[in-house]
């Protein structure tokens, strides 16, 4: 029998992390004025976020509970693409601008630890099936 922790529970709504992420950019963008860092930096890092959750959609939709084994396999290539695309990305901005890469990774890493909080706040949240 499996514990509280492993037993298997609903999906929640993606829609409150997302909101949350989203609401770090936004509260960032002053912060990046007054602190006078780069807001091209902030910017990246609210496209970078936008591209991966557009990712996120994409999968949520190959990986519906009727789909086929064979759309459900191009899920999780999909979500592995996304970590390839968040390192290609930094690469690029260390290669054109070391200077942008902590205020992009600051401000992406604050929204994305928030998502993920909340995340996993929801799952557990509701009673295991």
């Amino acid at each position: 029998m499996p514990s509280k922790v492993t037993a298997a529970r609903p999906l929640p709504s993606r829609k409150l992390p997302a909101l949350a992420a989203a609401l770090v950019f936004v509260l960032a963008l002053p912060f990046y004025l007054i602190a006078g860092w780069p807001v091209v930096a902030w910017a990246l890092a609210v496209a970078l976020w936008a591209g991966v959750e557009a990712l996120n959609l994409a999968a949520a939709g190959l990986a519906s509970p009727d789909a086929s084994l064979g759309r459900v396999g191009l899920a999780g290539a999909v979500r592995m693409f996304r970590l390839f695309l968040i390192a290609v990305t930094l690469a690029a901005v260390v290669k054109l601008d070391r200077d942008l890469v902590l205020p992009l990774i600051a401000v992406f890493a604050l929204a994305y630890t928030c998502e993920l909080g909340l995340s996993l706040v929801s799952y557990y949240a509701n009673e295991p099936l």
